[in-house]
């Protein structure tokens, strides 16, 4: 359990008077880091990123946040025990004539099960948000939780997909460049994508050479949520479906050492696919 300072009496640091709302996003994975904090930019939220649930702690006991964007899976600590951790610091500091207050927490997570809502909730959490995170969703977020609806929404148009590229994955990025209003952040996510991508095959391969069905689970975890957010949905698929399989191999009616291949397979895939939008956009340029 981690102690908290200085109980009752509320030290962090508090934002400038007039200063833009600021939010907290705590996520492993760095493209999903990015794209959340991208978007919360665009729509007027400053933010500050956590990679896992004790650096989070550690922002939350210093700074103060107007909400909490938190991923569930995390590998130092969860999301759900993070938030138990916020809550039980703010009651210490209630109890003892503190003036912390309640920090919205929302969940944001690429899990999709039946009862994870709920779960969330139970935990101390306020929201929930799906991954892979929309324009609109956090606009939504921020409506509900952060700043009242009274400031201009911006206008989300589908652009035309880029030529010798799929289709799907041209018009989430295209898409995406338009959300942002800068094609220089969306190369920048393919980058950090491109960049994070060895690791996880690495862990994936590591994983299905032990016959590690957890293992293959988290790795296909990982991936799933960043592939989503660039608009590689056949990876992501394909993620989603060895991740569910790993997590209970006896009820699955799939062969998880042959869906991991297909995963890795998949993970080439999705590299050439998006150094062709970079190869495409750059001709256009040109």
């Amino acid at each position: 359990m981690i102690e908290s300072d200085h109980a009752g009496e509320d030290r962090r640091a508090t934002p400038s008077p007039g200063a833009r709302p600021r939010a907290l996003v705590v996520d492993d994975n760095d493209v999903n880091r990015k794209v959340i904090m991208a978007m919360l930019g665009k729509l007027g939220v400053d933010s500050i990123e956590a990679c896992g649930g004790h650096e989070a702690l550690v922002w939350y006991k210093n700074e103060a946040f107007a909400a909490i964007f938190m991923d569930w899976h995390m590998p130092d600590m969860d999301g759900l025990a993070a938030t138990g951790e916020i809550r039980r610091m703010e009651s210490e500091s209630k109890a003892a004539g503190g003036v912390a207050e309640h920090i919205p927490i929302v969940a944001v997570t690429a899990s999709a099960l039946v009862g994870d809502r709920e779960q969330c909730l139970a935990a101390g959490m306020d929201d929930y948000l799906s991954k892979p995170t929309t324009l609109e969703g956090l606009q939504e977020m921020i409506d509900k939780w952060i700043v009242p609806p009274d400031h201009s929404a911006l206008s989300v148009g589908a652009a035309a997909g880029g030529a010798q590229l799929d289709e799907s994955v041209a018009a989430t990025l295209h898409k995406l460049s338009d959300e942002l209003g800068d094609e220089s952040i969306v190369h920048m996510l393919i980058d950090t994508f491109t960049d994070e991508l060895p690791k996880w095959r690495s862990g994936l391969e590591q994983a299905k050479q032990a016959d590690d069905a957890d293992g293959m689970a988290l790795a296909a975890h990982t991936t799933k949520s960043a592939a989503r957010s660039l608009g590689l949905d056949a990876l992501a698929d394909l993620c989603d479906t060895l991740e569910t399989a790993g997590r209970d191999p006896s009820g699955s009616e799939h062969n998880l050492q042959a869906l991991a291949t297909e995963v890795l397979s998949s993970m080439d895939d999705a590299t050439n696919k998006l150094q062709a939008f970079k190869n495409n956009q750059a001709a256009l340029a040109g």
